[in-house]
Formats: structure tokens, C-alpha cells, sequence
């Protein structure tokens, strides 16, 4: 056994034992503590006492009984940490009693955009599905029946399952925007400054803890856990022993990327540069306006010049078919500044909703608005879905053509979303708002970055420890993407709640806010 196997084992080790006695603790100590300070109070409340550590954050500002029992939760919290000590505060981190309860909570901060879950989830889904594919495609005897499917229309969704990850960068853009925005008008309104050095500390914690972790298990564990006759072992990802620490540092993207480790997670290095861009943008867009929208702009118009150029200059396909070009993946489809657009998108439509207040009479604009923002969106994500669908029959585009459809489709992918989230945010969602905001997905949709995580490593695994080959069909598919779906969020409440929030937890307690 390796001595880097040996030495992952034992941090292993190290966090199980922290995690018997932070549950320890929080059981025999710290729940007791709070039901003697809680005294005489409804058995409801004493059976669910778990829940009185969730978030302030997390209150729902619509339920006045909530809200007054929430406030009293938070005040015989505050006491029973006063008798706290910070070494016992540092082992509550760990216990999964209060993290599980913190995890499985569906109460949602005050303007919370609350379609962003189901749209988290269902692009997460979407992942792991174009993934299961893709995994298959070297383990399958019948590969010829694979590429007959690629040309059917029902698989054109599939196909173009990319366009999931566009969705998570339009995302953080919003959020980015949304966030920090609120946060400036907040701390102008008390006469602070905002903290913005601890904007990039937080960030880095929270993405970089369980991803340091994963990544340790992938290089330093996974490969001895299975066997099969085509199972790699060492051989998994072998420039892994020598790259990883570009991946802590987010630019495993554009440094040695021709030998990326866990090469998922170009993703994550992408994010992390649109986020250190983003943070000043959102600045300008706050104190200099036409400056702020001026450098977003010259910031989409250097993306469209760049991509639009590499594939002209490589002669790039859009199709499933033509992702085997060498040039592809390393050229265009992992760069940042040809995937920024829907970032950018995402931004605006979170400067949108802190600039238009949902109780003004901007809303009369949104009624008219509503029945062709919904036609054009629908029309234009439907064009990037399927817009391929007659490349697989017949028609061919030329090299412009192909450009052209590279250089913008995510960015028209990134504003039909950006009309979903608007319509949904003022009021105008109507069914897909409800569905979108179900209580359901707020918990899966906390968990959707240790999913990302861990995914590939459980479909690896599925297909890899194999003693057969895979025979492709549609049913076969579809049942293994949803065994992978399962198993990838059930390891990803395992990840979360064994180390995500433990470390949230301990950044709290280090930096008091």
C-alpha cells in the first residue's frame, strides 16, 4: 500500500473520530443543555430540538408564527453557546445530528429566489445523465447502436446536455450579482464598507474544503477500492500524482490542461476565475453604472471575437459527433473566455432584480411582457436544443455556421433562463414556478456541488468494475442513470455532512460572521 494511501486513510480516520464525538457531545451535552433552557415548551418542539440550530438566514418572513418561534430558537441558542466553550463549539461542527437536521431544513432566507433550486437540481440531473452516456461508450459492445441513437430527436436533449453546465455558470452569475448587490445597498444604508477580501476567503473555503477532500480520495483511495477486468487501478488517472495542485489552485484549465486531474473539474476552475472577474464588475455596476455595463459588455464581446475565431480556426463541430476532434475539449469547450457569456448573463439578470423592486410598478411592464418573454424564450432554448437535429440527417453547415452556433448558443441558452428566473422572481411563473420552487428540491439542491463532485466516481465505478461488456439500449441506459443519480446524491449527503458543513461550521467559528 502506497504511503499517500496510507496517509488518506488516516485523515480519514481522523475525521471519524471527530465525527463520533461532536454527535457524542451534541447528544449526552449540548441537547440536553438546550431543553433545560428551554424549559416548559410544546413536546413538539422538545422531540425536534435538533432544528433550533438552523440559520437565521433561514427563517420564512411570511409565517409570523414561524418567525416568533424561530426568534425564540435563536435566543436559547445564543445563551447555550455563551456556556460554550470554542473547543466544544469546534466539535458541534462535526456532528451530524445537527447537520443532517441543517441540510434536510426547507426554510429559505428573506428574498430568496427560490426557482434556483429546482433549476440546480434538474441541471445536476441532467449532468449525470449525459455522463451515464458518455461513461458507457467504451464499455459497450454495441457501439454502432449507440451512434444510430445520437440522430433520433428524442436524444437531441441529451446530446446537447452541455448546456446543463452553461446553466450552472448563469447561475453563480446571478447569484453573484444578486448577493453582493443586496449587500452593498445594505451596508450603505448602516454607513459600513463592505468586506470584499473576505468575499474571495469565503469562496475559496467553500468550494475548496470538500473538493480538496474528494480529490484526495480519487488520487489517493479509489483506485484500490474495486477491481474488474477492466478496471484501471493506478492507471485511473495517473497524472494526478504530479497536477493536482492545480486544481486546488482553479487553474487546472489553462495550466498543464493536457494533463488535467479528475478532468471534471475544469468546471470548478472556470467558476472560480468568473467569480475573482465578477466580484469587481459588480462593484463598478454599483458605483459607475454605464462603466460597470461597458466592461460586462467588452467583456461578451472579447468572448464572442475569441471563440469565434478558435473554431474558424480549427474548423469546430457543434455536433455530439464531432466532440472527437483533438482540438475540442482543450481549445474551446474548457476556456473560460469562451464560456464567460452566460456568466455575464446571469449577472444582469441579478442586477435586474435588486435594481426593479417586485412591489413597484415596473410589474405592469412584466404583464405585457410576460406572454412574449415566455414565447421567445421557449422558442430560443428549443433552437439550441435541437437546432443540431439536421446535421444528423443530411445537412451540412458550413464552417461559419458552425462558429456562429459555438460562439453564441451559450449565451442564448444563458437568457432563456435568465427570462425563466425573471418571470418566476416577479410573479409570473405561474406552473413552473411552483414546480421549480418545490419545498422537495431546496435540500437536493444543497447538495448539488458534492453531486458534482462525486458523480463521475460512482458512474466510473458502475461501468468499470463491469465483468461483462454493457449492451446499450434505451431502457438499460435509463435504469442505470437512475441508479447513478441516486447512489451520486446519497454520496453527496454523505460528503456534505461528514465534511462540508463541518468546515462551513468551523469558518464561522474562526472568523465570527
Amino acid at each position: 500500500m502506497h504511503n499517500k494511501t496510507i496517509a488518506a486513510i488516516c485523515v480519514c480516520g481522523i475525521l471519524l473520530t471527530l465525527i463520533l464525538m461532536g454527535t457524542a457531545y451534541d447528544v449526552i451535552i449540548h441537547q440536553p443543555r438546550l431543553r433545560a433552557i428551554q424549559g416548559n415548551k410544546d413536546p413538539k418542539e422538545e422531540r425536534n430540538g435538533r432544528m433550533m440550530h438552523e440559520n437565521v438566514d433561514s427563517e420564512q418572513p411570511d409565517e409570523r408564527t414561524h418567525l416568533i418561534n424561530s426568534t425564540k430558537k435563536k435566543q436559547i441558542e445564543a445563551v447555550a453557546t455563551k456556556r460554550e466553550s470554542v473547543s466544544c463549539r469546534l466539535l458541534l461542527c462535526f456532528s451530524p445530528y445537527t447537520n443532517i437536521g441543517k441540510l434536510l431544513s426547507t426554510n429559505q432566507a428573506p428574498g430568496a429566489v427560490t426557482c434556483l433550486h429546482g433549476m440546480r437540481f434538474i441541471s445536476m440531473s441532467w449532468v449525470i445523465l449525459g455522463h451515464t452516456f458518455a461513461f458507457a461508450s467504451p464499455v459497450t459492445d454495441n457501439f454502432g447502436e449507440v451512434v444510430g441513437v445520437i440522430g433520433e430527436f428524442t436524444f437531441q436533449a441529451v446530446g446537447n446536455a452541455f448546456v446543463s453546465v452553461d446553466t450552472f455558470f448563469f447561475l453563480s452569475g446571478l447569484l453573484t450579482a444578486y448577493l453582493l448587490l443586496r449587500q452593498i445597498k445594505k451596508s450603505r444604508d448602516k454607513g459600513e464598507s463592505v468586506p470584499y477580501w473576505m468575499m474571495y476567503v469565503h469562496r475559496y473555503w467553500r468550494l475548496t474544503m470538500p473538493y480538496a477532500f474528494v480529490l484526495m480520495m480519487w488520487l489517493c483511495v479509489y483506485p484500490y477500492m474495486f477491481i474488474g477486468p477492466v478496471w484501471p487501478g493506478e492507471a485511473l488517472d495517473p497524472v494526478c500524482g504530479t497536477n493536482w495542485w492545480t486544481n486546488l489552485l482553479y487553474i487546472n484549465n489553462v495550466v498543464n490542461f493536457d494533463h488535467m486531474c479528475m478532468g471534471w473539474s475544469w468546471y470548478l476552475a472556470n467558476d472560480m476565475q468568473f467569480f475573482v472577474i465578477g466580484v469587481p464588475v459588480v462593484y463598478l455596476l454599483s458605483r459607475w453604472r454605464p462603466v460597470g455595463f461597458a466592461l460586462k459588455l467588452a467583456l461578451l464581446l472579447s468572448s464572442f471575437i475569441a471563440t469565434a475565431v478558435i473554431c474558424l480556426h480549427d474548423k469546430l463541430s457543434p455536433s455530439v459527433l464531432g466532440l472527437g476532434q483533438p482540438n475540442f475539449m482543450q481549445d474551446y469547450y474548457m476556456k473560460p473566455w469562451c464560456r464567460i457569456g452566460p456568466y455575464l448573463v446571469g449577472m444582469t439578470v441579478g442586477w435586474l432584480m435588486v435594481r426593479i423592486n417586485r412591489k413597484s410598478d415596473h410589474r405592469k411592464v412584466m404583464m405585457i411582457l410576460a406572454p412574449l418573454g415566455w414565447a421567445v424564450a421557449t422558442a430560443t432554448a428549443l433552437a439550441v436544443l435541437y437546432g443540431l437535429y439536421g446535421t444528423y440527417h443530411g445537412t451540412v453547415m458550413t464552417d461559419s455556421e458552425n462558429a456562429f452556433y459555438l460562439t453564441v448558443h451559450r449565451t442564448a441558452w444563458g437568457m432563456a433562463l435568465g427570462w425563466v428566473v425573471l418571470a418566476c422572481f416577479y410573479g409570473y411563473g405561474g406552473v413552473v414556478d411552483s414546480f421549480l420552487s418545490w419545498d422537495l428540491f431546496v435540500p437536493l439542491s444543497r447538495l448539488t456541488y458534492c453531486a458534482y463532485l462525486v458523480h463521475p466516481m460512482v458512474i466510473y465505478a458502475v461501468f468499470y468494475t463491469r465483468e461483462v461488456p454493457f449492451h446499450f439500449t434505451n431502457i438499460s441506459v435509463t435504469y442505470l442513470f437512475v441508479g447513478n443519480l441516486v447512489l451520486s446524491y446519497g454520496l453527496a449527503f454523505l460528503v456534505s455532512v461528514t465534511v462540508e458543513a463541518p468546515l462551513l461550521g468551523l469558518e464561522k467559528i474562526i472568523f465570527r460572521k
